[in-house]
């Protein structure tokens, strides 16, 4: 932001320096403008570099985050499962001593 408002700055002043037939100064202002425009086309190239980082490590945040959500939720269930397999196994062991107390 602070080299695009540079950048205005100087092409305003230079304006202000043809109007006044200040050629020395128009010069001058034409190299620190193109120099500003250069600043101003890497600080862009830059920021859009930078957004395709951040992007790329959010997606792949996302595909890490779905894997491990899904790991932990089939942990849960195997774990689950075999809770309630021996809870079967514990139950049938106990099956014939109630049918063993009905008249």
């Amino acid at each position: 932001q602070s080299v695009q408002r540079d950048l205005n700055k100087r092409r305003e002043n230079k304006v202000k320096a043809e109007l006044a037939s200040k050629q020395d100064r128009v010069n001058q202002l034409r190299q620190e403008i193109a120099e500003n425009e250069r600043q101003l086309d890497m600080a862009q190239e830059n920021f859009e570099k930078i957004s395709r980082i951040v992007k790329k490590e959010f997606e792949a945040f996302d595909v890490k985050k779905c894997k491990d959500f899904k790991n932990t939720i089939t942990e849960y269930l195997e774990n689950m499962l075999k809770s309630q397999e021996s809870l079967v196994t514990h139950w049938e062991r106990f099956l014939p001593e109630i049918k063993q107390m009905q008249p």
